[in-house]
């Protein structure tokens, strides 16, 4: 028995080893709602759908784009309400802008190139990096000119202008390397 305030209740009534058949119900129907809420939600395909068309969209705006840069004819794209039309000359595009082939012909090419285009990424961001730190070293000598030895600002001088002359040799692996040099210079300030 056990004694609840004043009072003993036997201990057969209050089992505390499961749950009441009316518990298990309420957690039945609270799951069976949001079964019915989320699962819908989940396999919606608007949002794929935004997606897919959000890139069409960007594809005609390259093309337009490509075809403005390439042609000597007048390229854009008008919107209207929730739709949009490719012009030339301020008149409606032709809607089939490249035939199966061209566009198959185009691809592979793309492909074709694909690694020399990574390669020539590269080489550009190696260059721009280059750019960047000898215009930071030249800004540092600038401001430093009067606190820095001169020893220290020939050495910095001798950096930039080995950088500056990998630059016109083209030559990435050296440029990467000499870019590294001066910024090893410019930390020890």
């Amino acid at each position: 028995m056990k004694e609840i305030g004043d009072n003993q209740i036997p201990n057969s009534k209050f089992n505390s080893n499961g749950f009441t058949l009316i518990e298990i119900i309420s957690v039945l129907v609270i799951i069976g709602i949001l079964s019915a809420v989320i699962i819908p939600r989940m396999t919606a395909t608007d949002v794929y759908d935004v997606m897919s068309e959000t890139q069409i969209l960007k594809t005609h705006l390259r093309y337009a784009q490509f075809r403005a840069m390439s042609d000597t004819d007048s390229w854009g794209i008008e919107f209207s309400g929730n739709s949009y039309k490719l012009l030339k000359n301020e008149s409606d595009a032709p809607t089939h802008l490249l035939s199966d082939e061209e566009i198959e012909y185009a691809l592979e090419e793309a492909q074709a190139h694909a690694e020399d285009d990574i390669k020539r990424r590269e080489e550009v961001e190696i260059n721009i990096g280059a750019d960047s730190m000898i215009r930071a070293a030249e800004l540092v000598m600038e401001k430093k000119e009067n606190e820095i030895s001169h020893s220290f600002l020939n050495r910095i001088e001798t950096a930039i202008l080995d950088l500056k002359e990998s630059l016109a040799e083209g030559e990435s692996g050296l440029i990467k390397s000499r870019t590294d040099e001066l910024k090893k210079l410019l930390g020890k300030l």
